[in-house]
């Protein structure tokens, strides 16, 4: 009894499921998978010196007339270097003729390989691809499949429509911005190549002129224009920062954004390109026109970080005064410049919402920990020095080498106070004492003038 009750259990053992030592599926067939993944549509070339040589012997067989000798797997792998400089294939009318015969002949394996070799290397400027664009027009309806529906729903093959099309296409649509693309045929190695790359410069005037014009739902554009401009937190197009630069800052040259739109230009810039005071080199080739609406919007960000510090670290109360007057030149378009100067504890106290992008300098050795200095610069090169606390007012006229200059990263005391032309304590707050002293010595000297009732506390 205890024998057949020993067998039973050993027989039940057998039949129960028991763990598997090995994978469900087969780590090589894992492998398999992901060495793929890009040629289901048609592939890449996994071998680039392969492909150098394939199109050496091309061009050499356009040139002595053999083209014909070719293979059918030579046809289809050399599709992916028709435009390699020099002498492109693309751009010989024996091989094109050669190419097209291929494709008359029902290639549907080489019609989707030029497909994807067309997307990727797009450029719209180039002849070649006016020619092979109406050709893969015809190729594409030969058969049943995704790519003569995307002809039809994105133009993908008429090169002066497709990346308008497919700019309206993304700009308009709710789903995220890889989906909007894989509709369309454009993934994986295609995503920011020729004819997205040619889309996103459609989609920067289409918001341009939203912005210029106040279209409804421009602030709802920018957002959708973001998400595509950025690729796992870097630029998705680079070669498109100026253009995008200009796009975002020009149509505001007379016009004020409002300040959720101001604020959002400036915080995607400043991740993008970082702050063009300090970052120069990320901005080469920006219009001043542009950068002069950046250096504006830039400047109220000093007065607000310089401002939030202060309103921590002051009496209550005491810079109430001092904020209404200078926020009043500023409204009027009289600072052109500003550079908040932070000591230690008062850079601690700074670092949020656009002033933890916006670039600012240090004061070293400071008298206080939480001293803070704004410099600004108002007609053109006369410089204005703000001291924290009780500190007082300087300022010097333009050309005086003793003035502190602005966007440097670190500031002794002593360079923020030699020598000014003008000085004034705070004092009289409430019947505008210095305010007067100082609303005069710019109104003699540079010709600003702001009425007394605008810096008025309200």
């Amino acid at each position: 009894m205890t024998l057949a009750l020993t067998l039973r259990q050993a027989l039940d053992q057998l039949a129960s499921p028991r763990p598997s030592l090995l994978p469900a599926v087969p780590r090589c067939a894992e492998a398999v998978v992901r060495a793929t993944a890009g040629l289901v549509d048609g592939g890449e070339p996994t071998d680039p010196k392969h492909l150098d040589h394939l199109i050496a012997r091309f061009r050499e067989g356009a040139r002595n007339g053999v083209l014909d000798d070719f293979a059918a797997r030579d046809w289809n792998e050399i599709v992916w270097g028709i435009w390699r400089e020099p002498e492109p294939l693309a751009e010989n009318d024996d091989f094109l003729d050669a190419l097209f015969a291929r494709l008359q002949s029902g290639s549907r394996r080489l019609c989707r390989r030029l497909v994807l070799a067309y997307l990727t290397a797009f450029d719209a400027a180039k002849e070649s691809f006016r020619r092979i664009g109406g050709v893969l027009q015809n190729a594409v309806s030969a058969w049943d499949w995704d790519w003569k529906k995307r002809q039809y729903e994105f133009a993908l093959f008429e090169p002066e429509r497709a990346p308008a099309v497919l700019a309206a296409h993304c700009l308009n649509m709710t789903t995220s911005v890889s989906e909007c693309f894989e509709q369309a045929g454009i993934s994986g190695s295609r995503r920011f190549c020729g004819m997205e790359r040619a889309a996103f410069g459609h989609a920067l005037n289409t918001v341009r002129n939203a912005l210029e014009t106040g279209k409804a739902g421009a602030p709802e554009l920018l957002d959708r224009l973001f998400a595509w401009a950025t690729h796992e937190g870097r630029l998705a197009f680079p070669q498109a920062r100026t253009a995008m630069a200009e796009a975002l800052l020009l149509p505001w040259q007379t016009r004020t954004p409002r300040d959720d739109v101001r604020e959002r230009i400036t915080e995607f810039l400043l991740r993008s390109l970082q702050d063009p005071r300090i970052k120069p080199i990320n901005w080469h080739g920006v219009q001043e026109e542009a950068l002069r609406v950046i250096r504006k919007w830039l400047t109220r960000v000093a007065l607000e970080q310089f401002l939030q510090v202060v309103d921590k670290v002051a009496e209550a109360g005491h810079w109430r005064y001092r904020r209404a007057f200078w926020m009043a030149y500023y409204e009027k378009g009289l600072i052109d410049e500003a550079w908040v100067v932070f000591g230690p504890t008062a850079e601690r106290m700074g670092a949020w919402g656009l002033s933890e992008l916006a670039g600012f300098g240090r004061l070293a050795s400071p008298r206080q920990s939480n001293h803070c200095v704004l410099l600004m610069r108002l007609a053109g090169d006369l410089t204005v020095a703000e001291m924290s606390h009780s500190g007082k007012c300087r300022i010097w006229l333009a050309g005086r080498k003793e003035a502190p200059p602005l966007y440097s990263a670190s500031y002794r005391v002593r360079e923020i106070e030699r020598e000014p032309d003008f000085e004034v304590s705070h004092h009289s707050s409430d019947q505008f004492g210095w305010q007067r002293k100082i609303a005069g010595f710019l109104a003699s000297n540079a010709g600003l003038r702001v009425p007394e009732a605008n810096f008025r506390p309200r």
